[in-house]
This record gives C-alpha cells, sequence and structure tokens, in this order.
C-alpha cells in the first residue's frame, strides 16, 4: 500500500529486516527497499509518473527500478 491508501502491486519487491505486513494475510508490505517495475507499452507511462509517486512517499523505500522489457536497459 502507498502512502495515498492506493494498492500497487509491482514486479518485484525488495525488504531488509523484519518485513511488516498491512494484516495476517502477507500480501501487503509496509516496509519495501526496493521496488522494481517491468516496463511494457500499456504501463510505462503510468510506472514512470504516478506510479512512482505513489510508491516515492514510502519512508522505507531506496530505490526504484525500471527494467526495459524491449532493451537491455535499466533505469
Amino acid at each position: 500500500m502507498t502512502a495515498s491508501g492506493l494498492y500497487t502491486y509491482p514486479d518485484v519487491v525488495v525488504t531488509c529486516g523484519v518485513e511488516e505486513f498491512e494484516d495476517a494475510r502477507n500480501d501487503t508490505f509496509m516496509n519495501p527497499v526496493v521496488i522494481i517495475e517491468v516496463l511494457s507499452p500499456s504501463t510505462e507511462s503510468y510506472d514512470r509518473g504516478q506510479k512512482f509517486q505513489f510508491y516515492s512517499g514510502l519512508p522505507s523505500l531506496v530505490d526504484y527500478l525500471l527494467i526495459s522489457q524491449d532493451s537491455a536497459r535499466i533505469e
């Protein structure tokens, strides 16, 4: 869950230390350190823009990686 209350599920999440979950279902990390998104033509704009803004409000987040699906590129 992002700071705005929006639920998003990235392609890969990395945590360090004790994992913090929203509830007993253990499907929503509250303390991601790294979030990785694989870009596709239909989601690239959202992943780079609004979704990044949502994630940037997470106090634990250190890195946000974007991996190109069409070329050998990681940002």
